[in-house]
C-alpha cells in the first residue's frame, strides 16, 4: 500500500466506486461493488468512456464536484505526471484551476520564463506562489505574476539573491492585493527596498530574517507605512536597537500577533516593551545573551501558545522555574517552546515547565541545556504526550535510560534529536531503542527519525517504524 493511494466514494445508489492510482506508474484501476475492476493506461487520445466501455460502474459517471473531491487530495505532481495521463476527461479535471491555488516552484522552473508562464496561466486563482532559492527571478517575471494572479496574497522568494529595488517596485506595482511577503535571508535587501514594500498597503505578514542590510530604522519605515502588520520577523536584523521596539510597539502593538526579533542589541527594556501587545500570540528572540531575570517578569504578563527564547544564558534556573509556575494558567496553550542555550536551566525548572505546558506541548528544544539529566527527560517523556518533536541537541549528562518508554509514552513524537549527547551514543540504550521500535498494535505504521552524532564515535541515523 506504500506506492498506492485508495480513494472510494458512495454512489447515490449506495455502489462503491474504488480508484486506485499507482505512483509509481501511469494507470488506475476502477472497482465496482460486486468486485469488478477496469483499468486504464496512459492515453491522451480517447475518452475515460472509450477506455472502460465495458466496466458495469464506470467512474466517468461521476459529477464533475466529486472529481474535484477526490483529486483536491493529490499533489499537484501526481496530477501533472499521473492523472492527466489517462484521458481527456481527467486531463481536464486536473487541470482545472481549483486545483492552482497554490504553487511551488523550483528554480528552473523560474529560469525558463516559457515553462514559468506556462504554469502561471494554468492558475488564475492563485493564492499562494512559492519561489524561493531562485537566483535568476526578475523584475519582469514578479510583474507577470500580479498581472495574471490578481488574487495573489502570500509570495515567497527567500533567500533569492536577485531581489532588489527594482524587484520590489514590480512586486509594489502589480501585486496589489498580497498580505504575506517572505524575503528571508535575500542579501541585496535594503532601505529602498523597504521603502518600495511600503506601498503596499495591504501587507500584514512579513518576514525579513537574516536581511543583513536593514537597520532598525527601515523596520520603523514600515512599521509607520503599514495599516496593519500583525506577523513580523527580523531574526538576524542585527542594528535593531530599544528604542526601535518601542517604536514599532507603539505603532503596531495593537496588530502585532506573531514578533521575531533578534536580541544582540536588546535589553529587558524591548522585552517589558513587547509585554504591551495586548494580542501577541507568538514571540521569538535570539541571542538574548543581554536579558536578565527581570525580562522573565515581563514576560509572565504576556499571553503566550509560541514562545522562542534562544540563548538566555542569564537566566538563571530559579528565575526560569518561576516563569513556569506563574504561567501555569496563561501557558496552558503553548504549543511551541524554543529555550536553545538558556544554560542554567535545571531539571527542577524542566519539571515545572512540563506542569505548565504538558497538556498541549508538541515542539520543544531544549539544545546545549548542559545541565538536564536523566531525571529532566524522564519528566519529559512521562507527561508529554503530545509532543511530536523532541531537540537535545549537545544535552551531554543524559544517557538515554528512558528513552525506552517512547513508543508507549509519547505516541505523537515523530523527531527526536540526541545529536553530541555522548552518553547516549556511548552506551548500548541505542541498540535497546531499536528493539523497542516494532510496530504496535495501537498505532501500526508510526515512525520516528531519531538523530545520534557523537563527538567520539560515528555519526548515527536511525529511522525507526512501531
Amino acid at each position: 500500500m506504500d506506492n498506492e493511494r485508495i480513494l472510494s466514494i458512495a454512489s447515490p445508489c449506495d455502489n462503491v466506486v474504488r480508484l486506485s492510482t499507482d505512483t509509481n506508474s501511469t494507470s488506475y484501476t476502477v472497482t465496482d461493488c460486486c468486485g469488478n475492476a477496469s483499468s486504464g493506461g496512459t492515453n491522451d487520445n480517447i475518452s475515460c468512456e472509450e477506455a472502460g466501455s465495458n466496466a458495469g460502474t464506470h467512474i466517468s459517471t461521476l459529477p464533475a464536484e466529486v472529481f474535484a473531491q477526490i483529486f483536491s487530495h493529490l499533489t499537484q505532481q501526481e496530477l501533472c505526471h499521473k492523472v492527466a495521463l489517462v484521458c481527456r476527461q481527467w486531463r481536464d479535471y486536473a487541470y482545472d484551476p481549483i486545483h492552482w491555488r497554490s504553487l511551488d516552484l523550483y528554480a528552473d522552473t523560474v529560469a525558463d520564463m516559457n515553462v514559468f508562464v506556462a504554469c502561471l496561466e494554468r492558475a488564475p486563482l492563485l493564492k499562494s506562489l512559492s519561489m524561493g532559492s531562485c537566483d535568476k527571478l526578475t523584475p519582469e517575471e514578479i510583474f507577470y505574476v500580479g498581472c495574471h494572479c490578481p488574487q495573489l496574497t502570500s509570495l515567497e522568494i527567500g533567500f533569492t539573491r536577485t531581489v532588489e529595488v527594482e524587484l520590489c517596485r514590480s512586486l509594489a506595482d502589480a501585486c496589489c492585493c498580497l498580505r504575506h511577503v517572505n524575503l528571508e535571508g535575500c542579501p541585496l535587501i535594503d532601505t529602498p527596498c523597504i521603502a518600495a514594500l511600503c506601498r503596499i498597503h495591504t501587507l500584514t505578514s512579513v518576514n525579513l530574517s537574516h536581511c543583513n542590510r536593514l537597520t532598525g530604522s527601515d523596520i520603523v519605515m514600515l512599521a509607520e507605512s503599514l495599516p496593519r502588520l500583525e506577523k513580523l520577523n527580523i531574526d538576524g536584523v542585527l542594528h535593531v536597537a530599544d528604542g526601535d521596539i518601542a517604536r514599532l510597539v507603539e505603532l503596531q502593538g495593537c496588530h502585532l500577533r506573531h514578533l521575531e526579533t533578534d536580541g544582540e542589541q536588546l535589553t529587558d527594556s524591548s522585552i517589558a516593551t513587547i509585554s504591551q501587545c495586548s494580542n501577541l500570540e507568538k514571540f521569538g528572540i535570539t541571542y538574548a545573551d543581554n536579558l536578565t531575570n527581570n525580562a522573565l517578569q515581563h514576560l509572565q504578563t504576556m499571553r503566550l501558545a509560541w514562545l522562542k527564547l534562544k540563548k538566555g544564558v542569564r537566566l538563571s534556573s530559579s528565575a526560569l522555574q518561576d516563569l513556569f509556575v506563574n504561567c501555569s494558567s496563561s501557558w496552558r496553550h503553548m504549543t511551541h517552546l524554543d529555550l536553545t542555550e538558556c544554560t542554567l536551566l535545571t531539571d527542577t525548572g524542566v519539571s515545572s515547565l512540563v506542569k505548565c505546558c504538558h497538556a498541549s506541548l508538541t515542539y520543544l528544544a531544549l539544545c546545549w541545556c548542559w545541565n538536564i539529566t536523566d531525571t529532566g527527560l524522564d519528566i519529559i517523556i512521562s507527561n508529554c504526550r503530545q509532543l511530536q518533536s523532541l531537540d537535545l541537541l549537545g544535552v551531554q549528562q543524559i544517557s538515554g535510560t528512558s528513552l525506552t518508554s517512547i513508543p508507549v509514552s509519547l505516541p505523537c513524537l515523530r523527531s527526536l534529536n540526541l545529536g553530541q549527547c555522548n552518553l547516549v551514543g556511548l552506551c548500548p540504550c541505542l541498540s535497546i531503542v531499536s528493539t523497542q521500535f516494532q510496530p504496535l498494535s495501537v498505532q501500526p505504521g508510526r515512525s520516528l527519525s531519531l538523530s545520534v552524532y557523537c563527538v567520539y564515535t560515528v555519526s548515527t541515523s536511525v529511522s525507526a517504524t512501531w
